[in-house]
């Protein structure tokens, strides 16, 4: 049997942390499965000068294809102008290569797929198109086109909001559905009891978006002047000088002058990010929508680092409430939210991520399910 693991048709393969959710998993899935013996092949966009721990890369789509992406985006370093809907401007490039992708990559596992092999997606965009002959199953859904088979969800409270609103708006049945939590290695997280935490001192780590909760926490920072708030994540665009960040949304431009206690460092890399991980007080993700899981949150509990973030989606499922974090209401004060989570024991956070997060536990359940698929 070969895995045939299909990375996101827009960026160009990278190993760095926070280029893009979709590729990443795709990585991860690729090295747990051929350090173990596994036959991988790998399709994406022309990696650039990075190993990928895959029996073979397939290379879809060259990155000549992508000039014109390059000039508009900063020669193709900024996938989040491309992955999150922030450039209008870009939609008519995005459909192209999309589509152009799809139609490459139809002929490549045309000639690679054998009877019993799996195809392994995480965006499933375009998927209606892909040959029915063959087994295409989603890898660690979490949102975004819902195909109506073989998909495995992120965390069980996504599993069942997906799977009721299906049954509700009465659209195709999801079958030979599953849950398989993400996992993560010791080269992404880190846990040292040793280490003193600041007192004071909060984390956002996510992409700077509105509806991902950046202003949100630039409430929080407002309420608490004397302490310092970072912030650790990719936008549209950063002027430094006037301290102006775009999060390419509707009014989304903010001016971090008028937050004096906020430090923003950008899109950051592995090291950074366990080393803020292991020292900051806690971890604020104040998402706005439904989050089908989180993964910093979850890298967060397993670095010991305790979480204030919203009772709804993948979170009620990743954190608990009073022992690994605090999840809260609408409306509630952040006095109280700050309060609660500063009384949380980093090991508790990291004893019980530990017990579900890990490599192990996800290829076990994997293994699992795709002697299902092919039976």
């Amino acid at each position: 049997m070969i895995y045939h693991v299909i990375a996101n048709a827009l960026v160009p393969t990278k190993k760095e942390y926070c280029t893009d959710y979709f590729t990443q998993t795709c990585i991860k899935f690729c090295d747990m499965m051929t350090k173990r013996g596994h036959q991988v092949y790998f399709y994406g966009v022309e990696k650039e000068n990075v190993d990928i721990n895959a029996t073979k890369y397939i290379t879809v789509l060259p990155l000549d294809e992508y000039k014109t992406i390059n000039l508009m985006t900063n020669n193709y370093t900024n996938p989040y102008l491309l992955c999150y809907n922030v450039d209008k401007g870009l939609d008519s490039y995005k459909y192209y290569h999309t589509r152009k992708f799809t139609m490459a990559l139809l002929l490549k596992l045309e000639n690679n797929y054998k009877k019993g092999d799996i195809v392994v997606h995480t965006l499933r965009d375009g998927g209606y198109e892909y040959n029915k002959n063959m087994i295409h199953m989603t890898l660690s859904h979490g949102g975004g086109f819902v195909a109506g088979e073989n998909i495995v969800f992120m965390t069980d409270s996504w599993r069942d909001i997906v799977l009721d609103k299906k049954n509700m708006n009465k659209l195709c049945e999801v079958k030979n559905h599953c849950v398989i939590y993400p996992w993560y290695t010791k080269d992404e997280v880190a846990f040292n009891p040793k280490i003193t935490r600041d007192t004071n001192t909060f984390l956002y780590l996510a992409r700077c978006q509105i509806i991902k909760g950046f202003g949100n926490f630039l409430g929080c920072a407002k309420t608490f002047p004397k302490y310092k708030f970072i912030v650790a994540g990719g936008c549209k665009n950063y002027d430094k000088n006037m301290g102006l960040l775009d999060t390419g949304e509707e009014n989304g431009i903010v001016n971090l002058n008028n937050y004096p206690n906020v430090t923003y460092l950008g899109k950051i890399g592995i090291k950074k990010k366990k080393e803020l991980l292991q020292t900051v007080t806690a971890l604020i993700q104040p998402t706005l929508y439904v989050e089908p899981g989180g993964s910093n949150v979850m890298e967060a509990s397993l670095c010991g680092c305790p979480v204030i973030a919203p009772n709804k989606g993948g979170f009620t499922n990743t954190v608990i409430n009073g022992r690994t974090g605090v999840l809260y209401e609408i409306g509630e004060l952040w006095e109280k939210l700050i309060d609660s989570v500063k009384k949380i024991n980093p090991e508790d956070c990291h004893r019980f991520a530990t017990s579900f997060l890990s490599e192990d536990i996800a290829y076990g359940k994997y293994m699992a399910y795709f002697d299902s698929l092919v039976k």
